[in-house]
């Protein structure tokens, strides 16, 4: 069984047990702590330290076991395919009760993956960052197929958080603007009804006014408290960067519900884009002169695939697949 972990070593009052005290392990014994530190305030506890990652906990800092649950089986209303539906399900990832059978320290206890504004500096690698990792299947009726899933690597369509129409979006910035351009009606409608529940009322979702407003946050870039900016400043580098934006999920484990709702329906970037071609059939008069005797338009669509080179091992070979052909006319 290794060693013990160190979240099982503590008394009631969150000392650490002198190693020497500890048998090979506590199965079947009574339980040290005489108290639970759920509902506890974080920061009046002894563990863990600083430098490591903190404990789960609610919009008031207190100590709590939210993301700590099973997923609903295959069969249930809110899994009837039993899969993975959102890369923010990694958000129930226990990490707390982990030994190592090289000493006494441990993992956190009541410790999952933070879908949230991280607590480290920009050095540090967030957990959401692991999402942009991870994609999960899109669920659809078989007649609807060849458009959304022409092949198995293709995803269902997703709203690109960086769409901000520059320099037409801050007239703070851009004070000759008379007016600002936002594109943020697909992020409303993306959060608009996602799961957003409360300690009192468990079924409570997203309304309209929240959703406009977390849409703006997120499309102006607006941080939590706490929230930091990484990579390139003035975009979005992962999907999982909006856990840093005001409204998403800075309100305790709770509110990851909602990134976990909306992280596979999201993007940064994307592996489609469109060509337009005009072609012209042209007359030289003896002048020469160019006159145009027809025309034709064409938008071509076509998705970008990497794949493996052979040689090296790296996803660096790109190949292009045409993904749709419309005739266009005037």
């Amino acid at each position: 069984m290794n060693s013990v972990a160190r979240s099982w070593t503590h008394d009631e009052n969150g000392a650490l047990i002198p190693s020497t005290s500890l048998a090979p392990h506590t199965f079947g014994s009574i339980n040290r702590r005489t108290q639970s530190v759920l509902g506890q305030h974080a920061s009046a506890l002894a563990f863990p330290p600083s430098s490591s990652p903190e404990l789960d906990t609610d919009k008031d800092g207190n100590v709590t076991a939210a993301g700590l649950r099973m997923p609903y089986p295959k069969g249930h209303a809110k899994n009837p395919h039993g899969i993975v539906y959102s890369a923010g399900e990694l958000g129930f990832i226990h990490t707390g009760i982990e030994s190592n059978r090289n000493g006494t320290l441990g993992g956190v206890p009541f410790r999952t993956l933070r879908l949230q504004p991280s607590r480290h500096n920009t050095t540090v690698v967030p957990d959401w960052a692991f999402m942009d990792l991870f994609s999960a299947p899109v669920v659809m009726p078989a007649s609807a197929r060849r458009i959304f899933a022409p092949n198995d690597s293709a995803l269902g369509g997703r709203i690109n958080v960086n769409g901000m129409v520059e320099p037409f979006a801050d007239t703070g910035r851009h004070p000759q603007l008379s007016a600002v351009l936002e594109r943020n009606l697909p992020v409303i409608a993306v959060l608009s009804g996602v799961p957003n529940p409360t300690e009192t009322d468990p079924d409570r979702l997203v309304n309209a006014a929240e959703a406009k407003a977390t849409a703006a946050n997120i499309y102006h870039r607006k941080l939590a408290t706490g929230g930091k900016n990484y990579g390139h400043p003035g975009v979005y580098d992962s999907p999982g960067e909006i856990a840093e934006i005001a409204g998403v999920a800075d309100q305790g484990e709770l509110s990851e519900s909602i990134l976990r709702s909306i992280a596979s329906l999201i993007t940064t970037r994307g592996s489609v884009f469109t060509i337009y071609t005009i072609g012209q059939s042209l007359d030289q008069t003896r002048s020469h002169d160019l006159r145009v005797t027809g025309e034709q338009r064409h938008r071509t669509v076509l998705e970008a695939l990497r794949h493996l080179d052979p040689a090296t091992g790296q996803a660096t070979r790109i190949h292009f697949r045409k993904a749709g052909h419309t005739d266009l006319y005037p």
